[in-house]
């Protein structure tokens, strides 16, 4: 047997309620804003190890997410009944469940139900910030975790948790790293998946509200490291640090596809640094910290995606990071938006420009790494400049590369 149910546009909903403005400190800027008390239904897609979604759903209705509706085909046993509507900007229509998921819609566990007095927080944005993934959780989840944890201390809110997929060990080191308390976040239970087996589909019901943090970005600044100036007497580059992504599993992305290569070109023309490669998932981020955390002259090459918050949030070295192609507009768009926090951190490096949107999950190859000497003169710049904006860029050219800064800034901005 098989379900057929309504699907609405998630922000309508989100919008359409009764929200509350919570302060969580002394400043009127600190605050979190909670919505009224909702009763739901998370509709839970496991498809392979590592790979789920979440979906809500509210009397009865799929409660679908702006995107969601062209990338259904992404999870098996859901389906749109009416595909045309796609093409009509309706924020309505009707999907179908497969018999698995429609078992697991009748059958929901109650995640309340041992802790009664629990009240479980969900993201108003996308489904994103309860991430599995090592770069969602550093950079989405954690610096809302810092509200959370203040919410917490508020009289009417103690029993809070916030909703999050089952915790690695890594998860659990960045807790202790920024000092989050462990009860606050109710973790999904794991869900083991066989090799090529269909989904599986379990269901909870929620007694939750749904959050926006009004101070992210503020946070992400109080948990990032400042950038290391390196006195002039000491601010030659010592070591090149290439991250690779072999920890990330074969599900992810693959971007930069020729990184081992060119961490083997630079070892081979460079008798006057270090040059290491480190598996940056391999022993968490607390042995990450510990080893780096320390040195003010390194420079970390990586690709985008989770390598790279190791390097911005572990330490304070600066990051130059390979991407398909550098962007000329003056905005940061689409996915390489995520990295607009820690501008004055990172250098960009490609052998092609765009006016386009930058799609960091495409594969992309560099060749070679520009000469030691560009490399010298990028580090001397990060680390001895000290007002670097965190938005504003410029784009040079040098040796067949293009290289995208940060501003320099006076003081006073």
């Amino acid at each position: 047997m098989s379900a057929t149910l309504q699907y609405y546009s998630f922000q309508s909903f989100i919008n359409g309620l009764s929200w509350e403005k919570v302060h969580i400190g002394s400043l009127d800027r600190h605050f979190i804003v909670l919505s009224e008390k909702v009763n739901l239904t998370i509709l839970r897609a496991t498809w392979r190890p590592g790979d789920e979604r979440l979906f809500i759903i509210c009397d009865g209705r799929v409660l679908l997410e702006e995107g969601d509706i062209t990338c259904l085909d992404h999870f098996p046993g859901i389906d749109i009944v009416n595909k045309k509507l796609i093409h009509q900007n309706t924020n309505s229509g009707l999907l179908t469940l497969s018999k698995s998921a429609y078992n697991a819609l009748i059958a929901p566990f109650d995640l309340n139900k041992e802790l009664s007095l629990c009240e479980i927080l969900l993201t108003s944005s996308a489904r994103g910030n309860q991430s599995f993934a090592f770069g969602h959780f550093i950079s989405e989840v954690l610096p809302e975790m810092l509200d959370i944890q203040n919410l917490a201390n508020h009289p009417n809110y103690s029993s809070v948790r916030l909703l999050t997929y089952p915790l690695e060990s890594w998860s659990t080191q960045l807790l202790d790293i920024f000092y989050i308390n462990h009860e606050l976040i109710e973790a999904l239970p794991r869900i083991e998946v066989p090799p090529l087996a269909a989904p599986i589909y379990t269901t909870y019901k929620v007694d939750g509200r749904f959050y926006r943090c009004n101070n992210r970005d503020d946070n992400i600044y109080r948990m990032i490291p400042a950038p290391a100036k390196v006195p002039k007497c000491n601010k030659s580059l010592r070591s090149l640090v290439f991250l690779s992504r072999e920890s990330a599993g074969p599900n992810r992305p693959k971007r930069w596809t020729d990184i081992i290569n060119c961490y083997n070109l630079a070892c081979g023309r460079s008798d006057l640094l270090q040059v290491y490669l480190d598996n940056a998932g391999s022993g968490g981020p607390a042995a990450f910290q510990s080893k780096y955390t320390t040195s003010k002259t390194n420079l970390f090459i990586c690709s985008p995606g989770s390598a790279v918050y190791n390097v911005l949030y572990l330490t304070s070295s600066p990051a130059l990071v390979a991407i398909e192609s550098i962007p000329l507009h003056a905005d940061w768009e689409g996915q390489i938006a995520d990295l607009r926090p820690y501008g004055d951190r990172i250098v960009f490096i490609s052998k092609k420009t765009t006016n386009d949107l930058v799609q960091w999950d495409r594969s992309f190859k560099i060749g070679e790494l520009p000469s030691l000497q560009c490399l010298n003169i990028i580090f001397d710049f990060m680390v001895t400049v000290n007002f670097l904006s965190r938005s504003e860029r410029f784009v040079i050219t040098y040796e067949g590369f293009f290289l995208s800064l940060p501003l320099p800034t006076p003081a006073s901005a």
